[in-house]
Order: C-alpha cells, then sequence, then structure tokens
C-alpha cells in the first residue's frame, strides 16, 4: 500500500503539470508590442498599418482577441483596430470583425545569430507573411518561406 501512495503522490503531480503544458496556440499569448527585427520599430496602427519607433503608445499595444481554443491569432490595438490586409483594407488596418483576413498562424523562427523570433503567417492567404517593409508600411507580402527575410521577423515584448 506504501508502494502505491509514493507512486501515486509521483504520477498526480505530473499528470498536472503535463495538462497544464498542453493548450491551444494561442493559451499563453500575452498583451504586448511586436518588435520587426529588421526596421527596429514597433509595428503601429496609426493611420494606417506601419513600423514606427516603439514609444508605448496604444497604437502599438497588441493583444490576442481570437476565441479561446481557436488555431489563429487575432491582433487588436487599444483603438479597436485589427490587422487587416484583405479586401477593402488598403492601409492594412480595419475594425476587428473577426474575418479570416484578421487571422494569423505563428511560425519560430532564428536569425543569423541565432535569436528566435515570429513569423506571422496569414490564415487568409497561406503564402503571404507579416512583413516590416522597407517603406515603413507593414502589409502581407510573400513569405521567406526559409525565414531568411527579417523583415518578416517579430518579437513580441
Amino acid at each position: 500500500m506504501t508502494v502505491l501512495r509514493i507512486i501515486a503522490g509521483i504520477v498526480a503531480p505530473l499528470a498536472l503539470f503535463v495538462m497544464a503544458q498542453s493548450g491551444t496556440a494561442n493559451a499563453a499569448w500575452k498583451n504586448g508590442t511586436m518588435f520587426n527585427e529588421a526596421k527596429q520599430q514597433c509595428l503601429d496602427a496609426g493611420d494606417y498599418m506601419s513600423t514606427w519607433p516603439c514609444n508605448g503608445s496604444g497604437a502599438q499595444w497588441w493583444r490576442d482577441i481570437s476565441p479561446a481554443g481557436a488555431n489563429y491569432y487575432q491582433f487588436q490595438t487599444n483603438s479597436g483596430y485589427c490587422i487587416d490586409p484583405g479586401v477593402g483594407s488598403n492601409n492594412g488596418e480595419g475594425p476587428c470583425n473577426g474575418g479570416d483576413y484578421q487571422h494569423w498562424t505563428r511560425e519560430a523562427a532564428k536569425n543569423i545569430n541565432g535569436q528566435t523570433y515570429w513569423v506571422f503567417r496569414w490564415v487568409h492567404d497561406s503564402r503571404k507573411c507579416l512583413d516590416g517593409g522597407q517603406t515603413g508600411n507593414a502589409i502581407a507580402h510573400t513569405c521567406s518561406n526559409d525565414h531568411t527575410n527579417a523583415y518578416q521577423y517579430w518579437l513580441w515584448n
């Protein structure tokens, strides 16, 4: 009986640990800023979606508003706008409406120094990724599938 209690004392906490580690794709996502590796700036939802020097404003503060259990992310700023490069949105943002034009998946990527970044792939067209843009306009561009395009590397702070 003592052996069974010892085993139960080991197995029960281990089972709780395993259950706590599993979950949905977006379960552990926190609010924060999206920092672009190439531009060294934050994603900003001002008059249009762009990268801008990080300043802590609400236009640079993002949260995931996708439903619990979803296998995608939907990022919204404090202003109520979502990243939306879809139809009718020529500036890369729009009011959050839950449409697939506003859904993103993420993949881990490493830069040449071995630092881990996120690449956000557009659900509506999986060939496109969130790109900081050489001109400053952040929008969906063709994904660099070998993860060599630092304009598509994002840190979540």
